[in-house]
């Protein structure tokens, strides 16, 4: 150890340093140090690119996303610009589901729609539309829904049309009646007769087609009225007296009671009783049936 303090300094260098010493012979290895870890995100210049991948964790995630959204591009369907052919047109169409042609569409009628209401000039308005659908690149659930809706319109509009003619209807005849009183089933016959005697099937016509106001020219009060008066003159003229359903069974009910009692009278030998009976029953049957 003295030996070692006594040499110089170039020789203390190249000696082994003595046992003892503390000093290691070798010193330790330093270790490499760990590179910082920077924001992948970083690299990216463009702002607008970064703030896209700021929604992603790591690079794996990002493409992760884009292949996926690159499989579900694949599967999309282009929409045509506005100088694309018609071919091109034809096949974007047939991707979304547009039938060949316009007769294809399957149109359904609603379930409550009135069978009335489908005729020949409907028939044709919907072939119409069906053109137009076709020419804009409707598909099946778009033509669906605008029939649906347009059957729909259709049928309510003529159903509100109808309830509001009843209830004008309603309220004429219901005016009638008061007026009339037990007069009335009588002079509505009175009335149909006349129009029946007078009226060929074109009068018919167009008195149960043409209106007056709210009401069919048929319903109207004033027209029946008219005819019923018609109807009753004649009558009084010779021709056949009116009589209703209920009068008619009253009558026969009648004749058949007093038929019953003269035969009755004429086995008791009451001759005169009888003819009276039969008498009264042949009143009320011309009265019936006519001469």
């Amino acid at each position: 150890m003295l030996k070692y303090l006594l040499m110089n300094e170039a020789e203390a260098a190249e000696a082994p340093a003595p046992a003892g010493s503390g000093e290691p012979e070798t010193p330790p290895e330093t270790p490499p140090e760990t590179p910082a870890v920077g924001n992948w995100r970083d690299e990216i210049k463009d702002e607008s690119l970064s703030k896209f991948a700021s929604n992603y964790s790591s690079i794996e995630d990002l493409a992760k996303s884009g292949l996926e959204f690159r499989q579900k591009l694949s599967n999309a369907v282009s929409i045509p610009g506005k100088d694309a052919d018609e071919k091109e047109i034809s096949a974007f169409n047939k991707r979304l589901g547009v039938p060949d042609n316009a007769s294809d569409y399957d149109v359904a009628y609603p379930e409550e729609f009135d069978e009335e209401l489908k005729t020949e000039a409907l028939t044709e308005m919907m072939t119409g539309f069906k053109d137009v659908l076709h020419k804009s690149g409707a598909t099946p659930t778009v033509a669906n829904a605008v029939f649906d809706h347009m059957l729909n319109m259709i049928n309510n509009e003529a159903k509100a049309e109808e309830d509001a003619y009843k209830a004008v209807t309603e309220k004429a005849d219901g005016e009638l009646r008061k007026e009339w009183g037990a007069e009335y089933d009588t002079n509505k016959e009175y009335a149909k007769r006349a129009f029946t005697q007078f009226g060929d099937d074109g009068f018919t016509e167009l008195v149960e087609n043409a209106t007056f106001g709210e009401l069919e020219l048929h319903a109207h009060p004033a027209m029946l009225k008219a005819f019923a008066n018609i109807g009753r003159r004649m009558g009084e003229g010779g021709l056949e007296t009116v009589i209703t359903a209920d009068q008619k069974t009253d009558y026969e009910t009648q004749i058949n009671d007093l038929t019953a009692e003269a035969h009755a009278a004429l086995g008791k030998g009451d001759r005169i009783k009888s003819d009276q009976l039969f008498a009264q029953r042949d009143k009320i049957s011309r009265e019936l049936y006519g001469s």
